[in-house]
């Protein structure tokens, strides 16, 4: 059987090789054109980021190209904070981040509840949706994330994250209990 499979991972092997080249340049520059005219459409549906507070829009290049899907990633660069937006598949993500540190990035929604006790935590739809929840929470966003107030705030996600990771394990109890109770 194993003799039989060797030409069948061949094949598949010579064929990606050969989709990668003739195809992989063109899907690159598709992704790299989707993401800037997401970037524009921030720009059209988030003025305030760019008028007010002088963003500017950066490629996301720690994500490889071509991206999967339809996915397409944009990120606008605050003087003191970043947000990165994500659509794709249907879904749409709003995520910030401290300054230019673009590892450390957080859910936009979360942070929002977290500064503003009369924002309902919820996952934004779209550009509009974020950009009404966002705009009038700027400057207490901007205060939470200078550096005199940071600390406090990544303590509070650091809680929240643990009480996330303890309802996981208790889930993970549960299921394993579940399977392995018969």
């Amino acid at each position: 059987m194993l003799e039989l499979m060797r030409p069948v991972v061949l094949l598949g092997s010579v064929v990606e090789r050969a989709h990668k080249l003739l195809f992989g340049p063109s899907e690159v520059r598709r992704s790299q054109a989707a993401d800037q005219a997401f970037g524009l459409e921030i720009q059209r549906n988030l003025p305030f980021l760019f008028v007010e507070h002088a963003g500017t829009i950066l490629m996301d290049e720690s994500l490889e190209y071509p991206r999967p899907f339809d996915y397409t990633v944009a990120i606008v660069a605050l003087a003191d904070l970043s947000f990165r937006f994500i659509r794709g598949r249907g879904e749409f993500r709003a995520q910030i981040a401290p300054e230019r540190t673009l590892e450390a990035w957080e859910d936009l929604p979360l942070v929002l509840r977290l500064i503003d006790t009369d924002f309902e935590a919820r996952e934004f739809s779209s550009l509009q949706d974020a950009a009404t929840a966002l705009q009038p929470r700027m400057d207490r966003l901007i205060e939470s994330f200078s550096a005199d107030r940071r600390p406090a705030l990544q303590q509070r996600l650091s809680s929240v994250h643990e009480q996330e990771r303890a309802v996981i394990r208790q889930w993970q109890s549960e299921i394993k209990r579940r399977l392995y109770e018969k």
